[in-house]
């Protein structure tokens, strides 16, 4: 059995090399259940914050849904119930979107909106390079829209989307650190080289596994205080370098002793 649990292990990799003895000689696969537990840990407090940016969002736009028309479009061509604009104000009470089948707005070029709806064209502008996408409706397109309904199901689902956004980014997180730890694991042959330490692919991968923790925690606390600095990604390297270097150096002369001890 493990002399040190996983939660443990969190706190321990900063400082303690009997953890990372504990981790070559005991650990095994216990290893990638803790690195998601970590990861699943460390994605809480993100998710979180994007399901309220999210629900504030979905209660804006919801709000706004009341002055959407109900769009027919038969062979591409759209209708609403009155032939004139529809102006839907963004949160800076500023046009964001234009519905306007009338022909008064036949372009972007006559209005801050970033999003205009003629009877047969859709016009989007991005903020960042002010370039102007147009977007011809098919043909083939007939439909009825109700914004009312349509928002009504969006606000219905999206308190359940932290469960997908939770899911997902562990998910890719995992994957991205089972890679780098494997990558990581043929430095920590290196050292296992240089110093001459009875351990074995496996174990270094475990060791690997577990000194990717300081980094992690680290990088975790940067992003939920929204702050970044230069070569931030290059001070993760060195710090997980830092610490496969201090969990390999950890075993050096003693894996077997400590094996001894924990089996006597």
């Amino acid at each position: 059995m493990p002399q040190y649990n996983m939660l443990q292990a969190i706190f321990l990799s900063f400082f303690s090399p009997n953890l990372y003895r504990d981790v070559a000689a005991r650990w095994g696969g216990n290893a990638f259940l803790y690195l998601l537990l970590l990861l699943c840990l460390s994605w809480v407090y993100a998710v979180v914050e994007w399901q309220i940016l999210l629900n504030v969002g979905v209660k804006n736009i919801t709000l706004d849904a009341a002055a959407l028309p109900i769009m027919k479009i038969q062979k591409g061509i759209i209708e609403t119930p009155e032939n004139r604009p529809y102006i839907i104000y963004d949160s800076k009470n500023k046009p964001g979107l234009i519905i306007d089948t009338s022909g008064k707005y036949p372009n972007l070029d006559a209005t801050p909106a970033n999003i205009l709806v003629t009877k047969d064209k859709i016009f989007t502008r991005a903020d960042a390079t002010d370039s102007v996408r147009i977007t011809k409706l098919s043909e083939s397109v007939n439909t009825e829209i109700h914004p009312t309904v349509i928002m009504k199901y969006i606000k219905d689902f999206a308190g359940y989307t932290w469960i997908l956004m939770f899911i997902g980014a562990v998910l890719l997180s995992y994957v991205y650190r089972i890679i780098q730890a494997l990558l990581y694991s043929l430095l920590g042959l290196l050292f296992r080289s240089i110093w001459r330490v009875p351990l074995s692919y496996g174990q270094v991968l475990q060791i690997v596994i577990v000194a990717l923790t300081p980094a992690i925690v680290v990088s975790t606390v940067i992003d939920a205080l929204h702050y970044s600095f230069n070569f931030q990604y290059t001070c993760f390297f060195l710090i997980s370098l830092f610490y496969i270097f201090f969990g390999v150096y950890a075993n050096k002369n003693t894996l077997t002793r400590f094996t001894n001890n924990l089996e006597g």
